[in-house]
């Protein structure tokens, strides 16, 4: 799936509690792989609201219109510290 088809994708958790919009997605350069996800809930027009980044190990599966993670897990509570070699997908 094209890194565009991914704005504003729902995301949930395992028993589908919705944990808000995808906001941002951090991939490693080399592998391809999913490393973070930043995921915003609420607010208004983008402004306020809570976002809260998971880290990519976390998706479960990824749908044309949601993606489902298998739990909130902080990405520092996840020791994925290191930025060398990641790139960052703002999603506008």
């Amino acid at each position: 799936m094209d890194v565009d088809n991914l704005k504003h994708l729902k995301v949930v958790d395992a028993v589908g509690t919705l944990l808000g919009t995808l906001r941002a997605l951090d991939v490693d350069l080399t592998t391809g792989a999913p490393l973070r996800l930043s995921i915003h809930k609420g607010g208004l027009l983008r402004h306020g609201g809570e976002t809260v980044t998971i880290a990519g190990a976390a998706i479960r599966s990824v749908g044309g219109d949601l993606i489902t993670v298998a739990a909130t897990v902080a990405i520092d509570d996840l020791g994925v510290a290191s930025a060398q070699g990641v790139a960052n997908v703002a999603m506008p």
